[in-house]
């Protein structure tokens, strides 16, 4: 006998199917949250099987959408297409923290330069962390020491072409993944964090309108954030919100490394700007609020 029904809007018609089941059955009030684009027609293949199996998945998310209160959606891009889509209420819910006291407090950034990068390498985010060992691997050369590291760790399947251009010696180096309680720890050891956007149109196009919540442990951490790859919704945000330094363009790389090397104050600056985005929009408190405040709302229940 719950007061509100709450679950993910997905492209798995036997979710949709669950949630529509339990709203009939129950009566009671349901909200749905959307961190994929799972409902337009803005993906790429040329699969005929693809398209069959969207428009099955699509006439299910509708019957579901239509049976809320209103959704969730994790991005601003996705909260202004869906409210278009089902012409229902959509309302923007960032994964939190509890922002109090920022860990960066180095006065002074010393040489080399300790980029991490954890997660996934497929979609041809591999390809663009070849691009930034081999810029770094320029730069250690042209400086006759090593100025700069990457280090990748990463549990995604390795071909050996993949090994051979992610392992430079002295510039970049592939690591196994380290327990869930030390990813805190290895993030803080860096100076700054890559997060890296994929690149094939088809991944492109799927992740358009979604977030990594990866970024928001980023701004946890405090640190400079480096964002490269294709163009979406997550590189958008630390963009907008001048919480990263990001790259759509990989040309311009060499530039940005070699601007970071002579001019390390920027990371300080950027950890900070990182810092005050987490605070600003990622704030555990103030999400909880908006739970609490929209749940109670929807259960019909006014204090």
């Amino acid at each position: 006998n719950p007061d509100v029904i709450f679950g993910t809007l997905t492209y798995m018609p036997n979710i949709n199917k669950l949630m529509i089941y339990l709203k009939d059955k129950l009566k009671k009030p349901m909200i749905v949250y959307s961190w994929d684009d799972v409902y337009s027609l803005n993906q790429f293949s040329i699969s005929p099987i693809f398209w069959f199996r969207k428009f099955i998945q699509r006439k299910h998310i509708r019957r579901c959408v239509k049976r809320c209160e209103f959704l969730y959606t994790i991005t601003e891009q996705m909260q202004k297409e869906y409210a278009k889509y089902f012409n229902k209420e959509c309302k923007m819910l960032y994964k939190g923290y509890d922002f109090i006291t920022p860990t960066f407090s180095r006065e002074k950034i010393t040489l080399p330069l300790k980029f991490i990068f954890m997660g996934n390498i497929g979609a041809g985010r591999w390809q663009t962390l070849s691009k930034l060992a081999s810029a770094i691997h320029q730069l250690n050369t042209t400086n006759q020491r090593q100025v700069a590291v990457l280090d990748i760790y990463t549990l995604s399947p390795k071909s050996k072409d993949m090994i051979d251009k992610l392992s430079i010696e002295g510039a970049s180096n592939l690591k196994d993944v380290v327990d869930t309680s030390e990813v805190m720890a290895v993030q803080q050891s860096a100076d700054i964090l890559v997060h890296v956007e994929p690149t094939t149109k088809s991944e492109r196009m799927f992740y358009r309108l979604s977030f990594s919540t990866k970024i928001v442990d980023y701004f946890y951490n405090s640190r400079c954030i480096l964002g490269i790859g294709g163009k979406t919704a997550t590189l958008d945000y630390l963009k907008d919100q001048d919480a990263g330094i990001v790259l759509y363009d990989l040309n311009d790389l060499d530039k940005v490394l070699l601007n970071l090397v002579e001019n390390p104050e920027i990371i300080n600056q950027f950890a900070s700007k990182a810092w005050d985005c987490g605070k600003r929009n990622h704030q555990r408190s103030q999400l909880k609020k908006l739970l609490l405040d929209d749940f109670i709302k929807a259960s019909g229940f006014y204090f």
